[in-house]
């Protein structure tokens, strides 16, 4: 009787054992398809991205597949759990088919980079006496993210540069976006200048500037004082030096429209000059951009590395305290967490 009650108790545990195990990966791989879902979504619209439902998506993925490496210790089921959610977006990504090469090298990157996290993770919790969670974290998060991040890249590549569904308006608001970035580089040369203004206004301010900077070299080289000029004296010599600047410009841009905000008249020179283009030049220029877009992201997603081990953590000490997992002694000395 009590050997048929220990039976018994053992496989009910068994049991609960793979109902949460298959809880955890239905939720990972669920999570795997609504961050796919959402960065498909964005795309299809000129908002060039819905950020925010994707970082959070992405988030909640990430943090998943952590806790999935920290509870399952069978290598080959997280192998195998890893291939399903890399194969994720070959469902949601159906329409990039007609271009099957760039998808299928999107798609082993992913899985190529998170298998590479994952087992690491697993080969630190073996070689560990000790659940270092942060340690195990640190090698998984990080090359993730990468995966995540060059798949993201092949699909803008794939979505904007191939297929060429790329409209004005979306074009506008990203380079709108990339020159407001960059507008505390331009006020170190022209602190009263911005993007924005109109072309004409931006010449007499950059003129302004210049004439206040070159007063000793205008009395070394013509032996003119400014501060005893008149106001109309300074006016023409700050006319002057405008139509020098503009002239300079002109012979790079071709003739400027006063009228034209700054913004506007570099996305037009932009555009004319990528439309001169042959198509493989262009194709190249745009996988040039979108390497340099994922370095630039590569660079800031750091900051999210410590943020979604923080939040793995935290759920996973709550599991612990709820008794969904727990930790015993695989040897005198070994931690191991059971779910």
């Amino acid at each position: 009787m009590k050997m048929t009650m220990k039976i018994t108790v053992k496989m009910t545990t068994r049991t609960i054992k793979k109902i949460k195990i298959i809880s955890l990966a239905f939720l990972t791989v669920a999570a795997s398809f609504l961050s796919f879902y959402f960065l498909n979504a964005g795309l299809t619209t000129e908002k060039l991205i819905n950020i925010w439902p994707v970082i959070i998506s992405f988030w909640i993925f990430i943090t998943l597949v952590v806790l999935e490496v920290v509870l399952i210790d069978n290598l080959n089921l997280l192998t195998f759990l890893v291939f399903l959610q890399s194969a994720v977006p070959a469902l949601v990504f159906t329409s990039y088919f007609s271009h099957p090469r760039f998808i299928f090298w999107g798609l082993i990157i992913l899985f190529l980079f998170m298998f590479w996290g994952v087992s690491k993770g697993h080969r630190v919790i073996k070689n560990n006496l000790k659940v270092r969670f942060f340690f195990i974290s640190r090698q998984v998060v990080p090359k993730i993210v990468t995966g995540l991040l060059l798949f993201t890249i092949v699909v803008l590549y794939i979505n904007y540069i191939v297929l060429g569904n790329f409209s004005e308006g979306l074009g506008t608001k990203v380079f709108n976006g990339i020159l407001k970035s960059a507008q505390p580089i331009l006020k170190v040369w022209v602190p009263d200048i911005s993007f924005d203004m109109k072309i004409d206004k931006a010449l007499q301010k950059t003129a302004e500037t210049q004439f206040e900077k070159s007063k000793d070299e205008i009395l070394a080289k013509q032996g003119i004082n400014i501060d005893k000029l008149s106001y109309v004296e300074k006016n023409e010599l700050i006319n002057q030096i405008s139509a020098g600047i503009k002239e300079r410009i002109e012979r790079f841009t071709g003739e400027l429209n006063g009228n034209q905000t700054i913004s506007e008249a570099l996305y037009n020179l932009m555009r004319n000059k990528i439309n001169s283009l042959s198509l493989f030049t262009k194709k190249l220029a745009g996988a040039g951009f979108f390497l340099v877009l994922f370095f630039v992201a590569k660079s800031i997603a750091f900051i999210i590395h410590p943020l979604i081990e923080i939040t793995a953590f935290v759920i996973y000490k709550i599991l612990l305290l709820s008794n969904f997992v727990h930790i015993n002694l695989e040897t005198k000395q070994k931690e191991i967490v059971n779910i």
